[in-house]
């Protein structure tokens, strides 16, 4: 009886755990750098696991040479079988199921194509896009958080992002989009 109680405990208390943690994803920095048809970038972040939102289970740093072994060891990834249409349960709707929010966010992006109308067309969709996703996702507090998008007319193709934030996903949503998706 005493046993029992014990594992019934310990279920418990694993539950409770598992609704108060989360998954956050911290990214000191991100620097993402198109130059004429050439992407380079630099990643300086960390991905840990909080229970009871205040103590790190696990830790693990993230960047360039960590995404690069990660693309070494996976060469068979096709980014048309995740955003193919034809899914039952395609990658963008699990995307909307985790509810991820961000926070902390301080983003700058330079613009500078060799054309001024093209540079100013990009400029609004950029700023449309991004303002959108904030509607929806991101916790946007005006006075620490910082959004530029600015448009350089130096006749060059060139495009620069700079991103600074915390990217934060509950267990419990992750696991209910894993079950969903496991049902179809």
């Amino acid at each position: 009886m005493l046993l029992f109680f014990i594992v019934f405990v310990v279920i418990i208390f694993l539950v409770i755990c598992v609704f108060f943690s989360k998954i956050v994803f911290h990214i000191h920095a991100l620097e993402i750098h198109i130059e004429n048809g050439k992407f380079t970038y630099r990643i300086d972040g960390r991905i840990s696991l909080n229970i009871m939102k205040i103590l790190p289970i696990i830790s693990i740093k993230v960047n360039n040479a960590r995404i690069d072994t990660i693309l070494k060891r996976n060469k068979n990834i096709n980014i048309h079988n995740i955003v193919n249409s034809n899914n039952k349960f395609p990658f963008f709707t699990i995307l909307k199921h985790l509810k991820i929010q961000v926070y902390n966010i301080n983003l700058k992006c330079i613009i500078d194509t060799e054309d001024v109308c093209i540079t100013a067309l990009l400029v609004g969709i950029v700023s449309a896009t991004i303002f959108n996703l904030i509607h929806n996702y991101v916790v946007f507090n005006s006075k620490t958080d910082e959004i530029h998008i600015v448009p350089i007319y130096n006749m060059n193709n060139r495009v620069d992002i700079f991103l600074k934030c915390d990217v934060v996903m509950h267990v419990k949503y992750v696991l209910l989009t894993f079950f969903r998706a496991y049902k179809y």
